[in-house]
């Protein structure tokens, strides 16, 4: 039996996938056209120093140009967007890696106007610490 994926299913996972690709590459402006102004990202686990929590555009790209500092542009690997029964949810697993960084991601995204409105991230927050030990000049 084919099923067809909703016109906004497709174009939501689409929208994640560039958003996991420009966080990864370290491009805030992408990130930013691709979210909503009072975008909320969450931070379940966190390390000390590292917000639970931040929201909207201005807090967003404070947090980005600190991780960018910290931590060059990365690679995507194994980046897997599924669909909920509700459209304008979704989940996202990845592998981000480089500069002596590996971490997996899982990820939850909700859309709103065609625009990422929250995005809670899901990873182990020692891996920065590894990648800092491992490589320090490169890390920073």
């Amino acid at each position: 039996m084919l099923t067809t994926i909703p016109r906004s299913r497709r174009r939501h996972a689409e929208l994640v996938r560039r958003l996991v690709h420009a966080q990864a590459e370290r491009n805030t402006a992408t990130f930013l056209e691709l979210t909503t102004p009072d975008v909320v990202l969450d931070y379940p686990i966190v390390r000390a120093g590292h917000p639970s929590r931040v929201t909207g555009h201005a807090e967003v790209r404070a947090l980005l140009a600190q991780v960018t500092r910290q931590l060059p542009a990365l690679a995507v690997d194994d980046l897997d967007v599924h669909a909920h029964e509700d459209p304008d949810r979704l989940t996202a697993s990845f592998r981000l890696h480089g500069s002596g960084y590996d971490s997996r991601y899982l990820t939850t995204f909700t859309c709103r106007d065609s625009l990422v409105s929250r995005y809670q991230l899901f990873f182990d927050p020692r891996a920065l610490e590894t990648a800092q030990t491992r490589a320090p000049s490169q890390a920073r």
